[in-house]
């Protein structure tokens, strides 16, 4: 049931791959890695005609309208020559690569995906994993994934609950049903189950909402293929 309502919603959850001693064993081992920041940054130009009014204008040829803050293109003395525009934060979390403790959850993750991904190849050397932490205020804005070639999907692997005090930190697929109708899936972390994102038939729009009250932590991964099925036709 899992496996067919993956390629028919484009996501499903796995319970129980790992087991939460596995995943403590590992955490504190973890404890000392360096994070590193990842915050999305854009802007977008507005004139003020006087103080009740914004009205949102044509872009300029620089800076140019929605285009990402990065620190080879700008500085801080940019945006304050610049302040008619707002600047807008799409993502802010943290990220760390995992060390070879991880190595034997890699392995029980990598079999189950496998498993359901039968008819392929996974390509171990060209996965990408890390371990995602996301304090208070931390938050993914509404997205997909994109397209890149070979790429079958993506997994999340919560590693720890969310405890009864904690506020969002929630993983949201949506679907546009028709152009009015929207429907939505709320996910909330649960140790030691997996989420996979399907690529090869789906590309779902998702966000994670602010986390409040908790600091949510999780391995997350894309996984490719080595090129091409094992046979033809379809995997489930």
């Amino acid at each position: 049931m899992e496996i067919a309502n993956l390629f028919k919603n484009g996501y499903t959850i796995f319970n129980n791959v790992v087991e939460k001693d596995e995943v403590d064993k590992v955490l504190k081992k973890s404890l000392k890695l360096p994070l590193y920041s990842n915050v999305d940054l854009s802007y977008h130009e507005y004139e003020s005609n006087d103080i009740a009014a914004v009205t949102e204008i044509d872009s300029k040829p620089y800076p140019f309208t929605e285009s990402p803050l990065t620190l080879a293109r700008f500085s801080i003395k940019d945006i304050i020559k610049y302040d008619n525009y707002q600047v807008l934060q799409h993502q802010n979390w943290y990220w760390t690569d995992i060390s070879s403790h991880w190595d034997e959850l890699k392995n029980k993750i990598f079999n189950k995906i496998q498993e359901i991904y039968k008819n392929y190849e996974l390509s171990l050397e060209d996965t990408y994993i890390t371990l995602h932490v996301m304090p208070p205020g931390s938050f993914i804005e509404h997205h997909n994934d994109g397209v890149v070639k070979n790429r079958l999907g993506a997994f999340l692997l919560p590693l720890h609950n969310k405890p009864p005090i904690g506020k969002g930190g929630d993983l949201v697929i949506s679907e546009w049903k028709t152009p009015t109708r929207q429907v939505s899936d709320l996910i909330e972390s649960k140790v030691g189950d997996m989420i996979l994102l399907d690529f090869t038939e789906n590309n779902i729009e998702h966000e994670v909402t602010m986390v409040e009250n908790w600091i949510r932590l999780s391995l997350v991964g894309f996984f490719f293929s080595k090129g091409g099925t094992i046979k033809d036709g379809k995997f489930y």
